[in-house]
């Protein structure tokens, strides 16, 4: 029977595949936001901030003497790839780039709260820390999206070609 222990590596592992998937996902995103480059630049911070989240995941992962699952890791990046071909041929990618990055953002956060929780329960402050860290860098940037979902409709729909042709 798995402890509580356990059930956090597992979810730590998930959340190691998350970002990788999210990393993976922000450097094709922000080549393809070129119409919009103040969503472009906050873009960019967040790459880097996800590969400080990576970090801090490696490393609650190597407190409780685990590793990353390539295998999750993997497969995310699959998902991240499928993400591309469905939104990328429609005419109105950006907008729907914007839709499925605020919701992916989302679950980003749901995830954060859970093993905030999780660490809390187990009693390890260090890992509990860390995912706060996380959780308020998710939400600041759910916070931009959400800002920009209007701005990037309003874009495409006044000029379609030009929002979809800088991409």
């Amino acid at each position: 029977m798995a402890t509580n222990r356990d059930t956090l590596r597992t979810w730590l592992r998930d959340a190691h595949a998350m970002e990788k998937g999210t990393i993976d996902n922000i450097e094709r995103l922000v080549a393809r936001l070129k119409a919009f480059p103040v969503l472009a630049d906050r873009y960019q911070r967040h790459l880097e901030e996800s590969r400080q989240q990576l970090q801090r995941l490696e490393q609650a992962l190597s407190q409780l003497g685990s590793d990353p699952s390539a295998l999750k890791d993997v497969g995310m990046k699959l998902a991240g790839i499928a993400q591309v071909y469905v939104t990328g041929p429609a005419s109105d990618e950006p907008v729907k780039h914007c839709l499925a990055a605020y919701g992916y953002e989302n679950f980003e956060i749901a995830s954060y709260i859970s093993l905030i929780a999780a660490a809390e329960e187990c009693g390890l402050p260090e890992i509990k820390r860390a995912c706060e860290q996380s959780l308020m860098e998710e939400r600041a940037m759910a916070r931009v999206i959400e800002e920009s979902i209007a701005e990037v409709t309003g874009a495409y729909l006044r000029n379609p070609q030009a929002a979809a042709a800088a991409e």
